[in-house]
């Protein structure tokens, strides 16, 4: 069985609908209940290996009762993604301490504490996969965005360190670094941005669907997947392997 953390939009969304289209039970967990309710209608093909859990990924006892209560009431998860994530964009010089608080309680801290709860049913059992989100922020620096980036960042570092942890007990963690991606998060982005700086600069020439990183998360916590482990996938057209890449690599006569 699968847990998926921020399941009811955005990539956690795909990612829970891939799972349970090749035939996987998924608890999906979201803190937004309306929108749980609306991601259990959409999944109403799926009702009999669908569950949802509202929860606020913050909340370290809030994420070990549930993790308790998946594994008494629904049974034993051997595979976590962790795609719950929050973004508040400003100048650094400008930046609240509540929104660079909030960005790294949910982005980081919360993918910790998934992780853990988790994680310890895993260990116990001797195997299991666990995928985390970071971003293309977390491959580098963005502008207006020093609370994310960090926040990114230390999910890199996170997830390559329990992968060295718990690789040799049977718990394989890696990181998937999205691009631009389609969703509403994005929305918020302005469309001089969107197009002007992230399409301009990725070589695929156009932002990616959550469901195409989605399918990378589903590889990850595939048998297919079974070496891979501390690894770091950027799946983003591209965008993060040149600094000189603009008009989608179209510059210098190509």
């Amino acid at each position: 069985m699968a847990v998926v953390t921020g399941g009811a939009g955005g990539i956690g969304n795909a990612v829970a609908r891939r799972l349970l289209e090749g035939g996987s039970s998924v608890v999906i967990i979201d803190s937004n209940q309306a929108a749980l309710d609306k991601a259990l209608a959409a999944f109403s093909a799926f009702e009999d290996r669908v569950h949802a859990r509202c929860v606020d990924v913050r909340d370290p006892t809030a994420v070990q009762q549930c993790a308790d209560d998946v594994e008494a009431s629904i049974g034993p998860v051997d595979a976590l993604a962790t795609c719950a994530g929050v973004t508040r964009s400003g100048p650094a010089e400008a930046m609240s301490f509540a929104n660079w608080k909030l960005v790294l309680d949910v982005n980081l801290d919360g993918t910790f504490l998934c992780c853990q709860a988790f994680g310890k049913g895993m260990l116990a059992r001797g195997r299991g996969a666990i995928v985390t989100i970071s971003s293309t922020a977390g491959l580098g620096g963005a502008s207006g965005r020093a609370n994310y980036s960090a926040s990114k960042h230390a999910v890199i570092g996170l997830t390559k360190t329990l992968g060295i942890e718990w690789g040799r007990r049977g718990v394989r963690v890696n990181v998937v670094a999205p691009g631009p991606v389609n969703t509403e998060m994005l929305d918020r982005v302005p469309e001089r941005v969107r197009f002007g700086t992230y399409v301009a600069r990725t070589p695929l020439a156009r932002l990616a669907g959550p469901e195409e990183i989605a399918e990378t998360v589903r590889y990850l916590l595939s048998p297919a997947a079974s070496y891979v482990n501390a690894a770091v996938i950027p799946v983003d057209g591209g965008y993060s392997s040149g600094f000189a890449t603009s008009q989608s690599g179209a510059d210098f006569g190509v």
